[in-house]
This record gives C-alpha cells, sequence and structure tokens, in this order.
C-alpha cells in the first residue's frame, strides 16, 4: 500500500510539472504576439514547447494504460472462471439386486498342521524323506538310534520273567498249605473216631465197674484213653487251622505278584512301544512342509517349546479359510452355505467352497463372527498361504423382504468428507450441485452403504474437485461406467 502511494505521488507530481508547463508556454505565447525586442523567433519556442507536452503525455500513457489492460484481463478471468460450467463424471444410484453378496479377504490354510517330533532320545539315523514330498498315512519317515531304549526293553523283559517266576512259586507254596490243610482234616476226622470208640469203651467199662466186674483202675485207663483222643482232636482242629492261614496268605502273595507281573508286563510294553517310535511314522496323508533335523542329529524326547520338531507335515486335499464375518451379515450365513474363492492368479476361475462351521458368538472387539470355510483341493490347484477374497451369497428371504431390507450403496470416490461431516454431490435435472449429508453403513470396499441422504435414481458426481460449491452449473456431463454403478 505505501508502494502504492508513492507512487500515486509521483504520477501527481508529474501531472502538476506538465500544467506548469502548459501555463509557461502560455505566458511565451502572449511574451510573443508583444512586439519582438530581440531574441529567438516567437514560433520555434512553441513548436518546442508542444513536442516536449507531447512527449510527457506519451510516457504517462505507456505506463499507466498497460497496467490498467492487466487488471481487466484478470477481472473478466475471475469473473469467467466463477460462472465457467465444470466437466464431470456422473453415477445414477440404482436399486441393489435381489442377491446380496459380502466380499472379504482370506488366506488359505492346510486342514491339518502337524508337526512330527521324536518320542524317544536317540540320533536321527536316517530320514527317508524331504520337503515337498508326499507320504501315505503309517508310511516310516525316519528311523532313530537308541540304544538306551534297547537296554531298557532287555531290563524290562528280565523283570518280568522274574515276576512270573515268583508267581508260579507262590502258586506251588499255595498247593502244598492247601494239601496240609487237607490232611490236618482228615487227622481231625480220625481222632475224631477215635474219640467216639473211647466214649463208648469207657460208657462199658463204667457199667462193670458199678457191678464191681473189673477194677477201677481199667475204668480210670479208658477215662484217660477218652481224654487224650479229646486233645488229639483239638490239637489237629489246631493244625488244620494254622495251615488254612497259611493258605490264605499265600494267596494274597500271589495276588500281589500276579499284580507285580502286570506292572512288569506294562513297562515291558512301555519300552516296547518306545522302540516302535524308533521308526517314525506318518499320521495320515500329506506334505512334508518343514524339516528341522538331518542324520546324525541328537533327537529328544518330548513336545514342549525347547524340544524342536523334527518334520512338519500338512494335509492339502482339502483347505480352509477362516474369515471374520461383520454383525450385519452374519444371518445369511449357515452351515452349508457356498462361498466362492477367487485368486488374482486364476483370473476368470470361481472356485466353489462350504462352509464348514461357524462360531457361536461374536467377537465383542470387531463384532464380527468367525467362518470357516472347507475348500476341496484333491486336485493340488491350490496352495496353503495363498491370497484369496471369499463371496458369501446370500438369499435372505422374499423379494419384497429383500427389497423392504435392501439398503443404497454409492462408489466410495462420491463421498466428500468435511468437517461438518460426509456428503455427496447431487445433480439436479438443471445440472446444478446440491450437497446432501449422508449416513454411511457398510464399507465394501469399492462401494459404501448409505443408510440416509441419497434416494434411487439420484445422480452423484465422481471425483468431486475441491472447489465444488452449492449451485454450480455442470457443463460436459458423462455417465459413469457400469463398474461405479450399484451392484450386489
Amino acid at each position: 500500500m505505501e508502494r502504492a502511494r508513492i507512487v500515486s505521488v509521483e504520477k501527481s507530481e508529474k501531472f502538476e510539472t506538465a500544467e506548469d508547463f502548459a501555463s509557461r508556454e502560455q505566458a511565451e505565447l502572449l511574451r510573443s504576439r508583444q512586439p519582438h525586442q530581440g531574441g529567438k523567433p516567437p514560433r520555434i519556442l512553441f513548436v518546442a514547447g508542444l513536442a516536449l507536452t507531447v512527449c510527457v503525455a506519451g510516457v504517462l500513457v505507456a505506463g499507466i494504460l498497460p497496467r490498467l489492460a492487466t487488471e481487466r484481463e484478470l477481472t473478466a478471468e475471475s469473473e469467467h472462471q466463477k460462472h465457467a460450467i465444470k466437466k464431470v463424471a456422473l453415477v445414477t444410484i440404482k436399486a441393489p439386486p435381489p442377491e446380496q453378496t459380502l466380499v472379504l479377504p482370506a488366506t488359505l490354510q492346510a486342514i491339518q498342521e502337524i508337526p512330527i517330533f521324536a518320542r524317544c532320545d536317540g540320533y536321527l539315523a536316517e530320514r527317508y524323506v524331504d520337503i515337498g514330498d508326499r507320504v501315505k498315512a503309517n508310511q516310516v519317515l525316519a528311523r532313530i538310534d537308541a540304544p538306551e531304549v534297547d537296554k531298557q526293553l532287555d531290563q524290562a523283559k528280565a523283570d518280568f520273567m522274574q515276576a512270573q517266576a515268583l508267581v508260579k512259586s507262590s502258586e506251588a507254596d499255595l498247593a502244598r498249605a492247601k494239601a496240609s490243610v487237607a490232611t490236618s482234616q482228615a487227622t481231625v476226622k480220625r481222632l475224631q473216631a477215635s474219640f467216639v470208640f473211647s466214649k463208648q469203651q469207657l460208657k462199658r467199662y463204667n457199667e462193670l465197674a458199678t457191678e464191681g466186674a473189673i477194677s477201677r483202675e481199667l475204668r480210670d485207663e479208658k477215662q484217660r484213653d477218652q481224654d487224650a483222643d479229646l486233645a488229639s482232636i483239638d490239637a489237629a482242629k489246631a493244625d488244620v487251622a494254622a495251615n488254612q492261614a497259611q493258605v490264605v496268605s499265600l494267596e494274597e502273595k500271589i495276588a500281589v505278584n500276579k499284580a507285580a507281573v502286570q506292572g512288569s508286563k506294562a513297562a515291558l510294553g512301555r519300552v516296547m512301544t518306545l522302540v516302535g517310535f524308533k521308526k517314525v511314522t506318518a499320521p495320515c496323508d500329506g506334505v512334508i512342509t518343514a524339516r528341522n533335523a538331518d542324520p546324525g542329529s541328537l533327537v529328544t524326547l518330548g513336545s514342549n517349546s525347547n524340544v524342536k520338531e523334527l518334520l512338519r507335515m500338512a494335509r492339502t486335499d482339502v483347505l480352509r479359510v477362516m474369515v471374520n464375518v461383520p454383525q450385519s451379515f452374519y444371518r445369511n450365513i449357515a452351515v452349508g452355505s457356498k462361498a466362492e474363492l477367487e485368486f488374482a492368479e486364476l483370473p476368470g476361475q470361481k472356485i466353489l467352497g462350504k462352509v464348514a462351521r461357524i462360531a457361536v458368538g461374536l467377537d465383542v472387539a470387531s463384532r464380527t463372527m468367525l467362518v470357516e470355510v472347507h475348500v476341496d483341493n484333491r486336485s493340488d490347484l491350490l496352495k496353503p498361504g495363498m491370497y484369496a477374497t471369499v463371496r458369501f451369497i446370500a438369499n435372505p428371504g422374499s423379494v419384497a423382504e429383500q427389497k423392504a431390507g435392501a439398503r443404497l450403496r454409492i462408489p466410495a470416490t462420491a463421498l466428500i468428507v468435511k468437517p461438518e461431516g460426509l456428503f455427496v454431490a447431487r445433480v439436479d435435472q438443471a445440472h446444478k450441485v446440491h450437497f446432501s449429508k449422508v449416513t454411511l453403513g457398510r464399507d465394501f470396499g469399492k462401494q459404501i452403504e448409505i443408510m440416509s441422504g441419497v434416494s434411487q435414481g439420484d445422480q452423484l458426481v465422481l471425483d468431486p474437485e475441491i472447489d465444488l460449491k452449492e449451485g454450480d452449473v455442470l457443463g460436459d456431463v458423462t455417465q459413469a461406467a457400469d463398474e461405479h454403478a450399484e451392484k450386489g
């Protein structure tokens, strides 16, 4: 501004000098009409003054006129841009198709990932497979040299044989004890018979002694014989009880020895199982995906975090895909529902899958439900780890229900983000722009579901410019390609 004021002052000074000059020229002209008193001729002075005036006016015109012309051009261009008719591409909002789809990213996984560990300590003697080899169930994959396990097997066999020998010895003792019991019982019966005879003789001798036929000494001898038989019977019964107790003890001993036999047999079986683990076999059909040990390596029994796996195999005849389905779509998916898988490496091919399992509930953090899709891969076309897009096709109900619950979708490029919220630029019949605030639903990547703010048949501006304003008139309008129109 200061510079402009200086320029205006300079211009005013120039104009004032020119006026002074014109006044002097007029004075000179008057003086020239007076009688000449000796000097230059008056006509020459007039011509010089006129030439000087023309030069000063030319300088002023050359400096001011271009600037005024430039300002007029800028003003005209600004007005032209302000009222210019813009050229844009439009898209018409169409009703979504009756069939609803959901496309989600996913990664293929083998139906089974099996790490294979050593089940006995030793050294890896041989490995018969490598990465990429296809194996069958129970096929031998490697062999482990385990001399300690072999020694354990010998010890277990010896313990088992010793336990069996103890059982046989105890059984022989039991047989002898039972024979002693039988002998003692026979002795008791014999003594009981002798006691009956002694009792009868004592009765007769008592009668004869009463009649005086025999002496009392003979009767007393028969009494002594009866008492002796009775004592022998008691002793024989005690011997029977002792032998029976020995039988019970031997039976218990035999039971303990038999239990020891079973323990030895179990220990032998465990060691024999470890010996069987010297051969590493495949648990199912599959392909070897990793190897972590070479022949000669020391291998350790176990599968904890400190023990390295020998091999890893995968079952790939069936592949699975784990996807998280949003809450708004979970009711449209059930076990047995179809799913289409597409791969960038297989353009134009759609691999059909089937929903095999569905989680009971939704994840609280993401509000999604875990869904497992199985894909038949017996042709070995697909590989675990491949990236895929899974398309779920849902038919939620009748056409009327679908229309009632259908929500419009717009291309993501038609959305305008402002501090006041989210807007779209609608175009009316007169090609004027009107901004409408919208509420978003689900995000489908290239398309976004709209809850409110637009209607079917509205035309929206694609990729709107930043300077697009309310009421702008659009000129050259082109309809967007079908890929921008709403599809399911």
